[in-house]
């Protein structure tokens, strides 16, 4: 497997050049023995008071511009894939009367990468215990409000004809993609009889070569490592 990404946006304990090179470095070695160097790996996020524009006490309220900018500045360009683990919260108010955060948020992102793809989690695992029908357009995430708001924009995308934002067909695990090769990207999930295949949506991570952004969670919220686990040791699922 080839070395990924793992982004945490702004800065804490470790300047934000510091904090990738050491998960990077980590990660990839213990790409084998995910067990092993998890915690590890974990206890150097956990330590990291991961804001991605300003921390507690700075400014409370700034622009989806400005937002564009901080993603960019994280390293993020424009033809590159990312997907987005996070906390809401964490990125403070946003100046905007007319959109939620959520969707002020998926708009910056998107832009940030404007020639790649943004990949939104959209998970259901606990949504699909109480009610056991997984619908694409109705059976809502469980994972908070950004994901929401990304299901809800992929069925606008559908009723229009616009396949540039789409959700993908997986009942526990799947994802919103944002980009022209979004439908391309998430058409494999509809074979997926386990949450993170290696072919399906996280697998395609690591072979496109995409960044994940962690932005006020640790690794804990990284379902990059599922597919880990189920390329390693399928047997023990």
């Amino acid at each position: 497997m080839k070395k990924i990404a793992v982004i945490l946006g702004g800065c804490g304990t470790k300047d934000g050049s510091e904090i990738n090179e050491t998960v990077i470095k980590e990660g990839y070695e213990g790409i084998t023995l995910v067990m092993d160097y998890l915690e590890d790996i974990n206890r150097e996020l956990q330590a990291i008071n991961s804001y991605l524009v300003v921390r507690k006490g700075d400014v409370v309220a700034y622009e989806g511009e400005q937002l564009t900018e901080q993603i960019k500045a994280l390293g993020i360009v424009s033809d590159d894939i990312i997907t987005v683990n996070m906390s809401l919260k964490s990125i403070g108010k946003i100046d905007n009367s007319e959109k939620t955060t959520a969707e002020v948020f998926i708009d910056a992102a998107r832009d940030a990468v404007s020639d790649g793809l943004l990949i939104i989690p959209a998970h259901t695992y606990s949504n699909i215990r109480e009610g056991p029908v997984f619908n694409i357009r109705t059976t809502m995430p469980c994972i908070g409000a950004v994901p929401t708001v990304a299901v809800k924009m992929a069925n606008e995308a559908y009723d229009r004809g616009d396949k540039s934002c789409v959700r993908s067909f997986h009942v526990s695990h799947s994802v919103v993609a944002f980009g022209k090769k979004a439908y391309e990207y998430t058409a494999d999930d509809a074979k997926a009889k386990t949450p993170a295949p290696y072919f399906g949506s996280y697998g395609k991570l690591e072979r496109y070569n995409a960044k994940i952004l962690l932005i006020g969670v640790d690794f804990r919220n990284n379902t990059f490592i599922h597919m880990i686990d189920e390329y390693f040791a399928p047997e023990e699922l």
